[in-house]
C-alpha cells in the first residue's frame, strides 16, 4: 500500500524550496556588500598602503644616493673633466 503525494503535499514542498531559495538570494544579496566593504575593500587599502610604503622607501634611498654621489669627498677631488668618464677610459689615461 504505497501513499502517493497528493497535490496538497507537492505544493507545500515546492513553496518550502522555493522560500529557501528566496531566503538564500535574499542573503547573498544583503551580505555580498558586507563581505566587500568588510574584507575586500580594507585588502585593497592595505596593499595600496604598502605599495605607497615601499614607493617612498625607494624614493627616500635614491634621494640620498644621489646626495652622497654629489657630496662624496672622492667625487671633489676629481676634476670635473673626468667625474663623467667610465672606468675603462680612467684606466686607459692612466688616472685608475
Amino acid at each position: 500500500m504505497s501513499v502517493e503525494p497528493n497535490q496538497r503535499q507537492i505544493r507545500a514542498q515546492i513553496f518550502s524550496v522555493v522560500l529557501i531559495a528566496s531566503a538564500a538570494a535574499f542573503t547573498a544579496v544583503w551580505l555580498l556588500p558586507v563581505a566587500i566593504c568588510n574584507y575586500v575593500v580594507p585588502l585593497i587599502m592595505l596593499t595600496m598602503s604598502i605599495l605607497l610604503l615601499a614607493c617612498g622607501i625607494a624614493w627616500q634611498r635614491k634621494v640620498t644616493r644621489q646626495t652622497q654621489e654629489k657630496d662624496s669627498p672622492t667625487r671633489m677631488l676629481t676634476p670635473p673633466d673626468q667625474q663623467k668618464k667610465t672606468a675603462k677610459e680612467r684606466d686607459a689615461d692612466g688616472l685608475g
